[in-house]
Parts: structure tokens; sequence; C-alpha cells
């Protein structure tokens, strides 16, 4: 796996874990990609005994909540609905932004790569999955939760390209969501 070194993220708000309205948690891993715990050992799988990075996100320019129920339902031959709730409250949410840096979107983009091994620091490394944590503001209790989310489909407009080197500067409209496992 190759190290990805994610960029400072432009936070002109000066975020904190604590003040942002959404965070990724991402495992802590060496730079071969092992997992470690708080103390900086090595644990065998991944799981909650692994230190979590958090990843600070840029407040976004719009933000919905969704919250679902699922429910298995069908009708009897007189017509009711028979119906039994499998899942209630399923969180997913939606944030835009009206512009992000090439750098910051790629960042945000990256924590969700499968395994990916990212340098988040001078001396930490972490891991990206599909699956992660994300704190987030839940609209159901006017509260902070944290649940375990993944990524849905990712949008963007193309901004502005380097004349020279022709790699994105930028993108309008940068927006995607997360969804409850």
């Amino acid at each position: 796996m190759a190290v990805i070194e994610m960029p400072v993220w432009d936070n002109p708000k000066e975020l904190t874990e604590e003040t942002a309205l959404v965070v990724i948690y991402l495992e802590r891993c060496d730079e071969n990609g092992i997992i470690l715990d708080v103390n900086g050992n090595a644990i065998s799988v991944s799981n909650l005994s692994a230190e979590l990075i958090p990843i600070i996100i840029e407040d976004p320019s719009t933000y919905s909540a969704i919250t679902s129920t699922l429910v298995d339902a069908q009708r009897n031959s007189e017509g009711y609905v028979i119906s039994s709730v499998i899942r209630d409250q399923l969180a997913k949410i939606t944030m835009n932004w009206k512009y992000l840096t090439a750098d910051n979107w790629a960042r945000l983009n990256e924590c969700f790569m499968h395994e990916q091994i990212l340098k988040v620091s001078d001396t930490k490394y972490a891991r990206g999955y599909f699956y992660n944590y994300i704190k987030f503001f839940n609209q159901d209790t006017n509260s902070y939760d944290t649940r375990q989310m993944y990524v849905g489909n990712r949008t963007a407009g193309l901004w502005r390209r380097d004349s020279v080197t022709k790699v994105a500067k930028g993108w309008t409209s940068p927006s995607f969501s997360l969804i409850e496992v």
C-alpha cells in the first residue's frame, strides 16, 4: 500500500473536534498499515481498541439530514398493510460546499479509500476505510452523535486547472453523503 500525505486542511474558522459539525475518525496505524492501539502497540485486527485519529471537516455551506426507518411491509389479501420495523433512526447526512481546493476535496475522499494509508502528521499515520466512525450533528436529538457510516456518491464541478501541469486547483459545489451502516 502506498502512503498518501494528507495536505493541511484550510481551516479559517479554527474548528476543533468539539466545534466541528462533522468529524471523521480514522484508525491509527504505522507506515506499513499495521493498526495501533492507544499505547502505540500493534493489534492484529481492526477493532475499537485502535486509537482513533479525528479528521476535522470544514463546516459545509449546506448540511441536510435524513432519518429513515427500514420497514418490511406487504399487503395481505384484504389489502391491509402487514409490516414490521427492521431498524429505526437510520441516519444520512449530505454536505455541500460552495468551493473546496483540490487538496481539501482529495483529503475528504481519501478518508474513504479502503485500507489507504494516510500520513496525517509528521509522526502519525491512519488508515482509511469504506466504513468509518463519523461524529455528526443529529437532527433527531439536536446534539452530536457518533455512528459508523460509509460515503455515498460524490459530485463536484471542476473550477480551474493549472495552465502548466493541468492539475485541478479547485472544485465548485463539491458534495457527498454519509450513510449509516
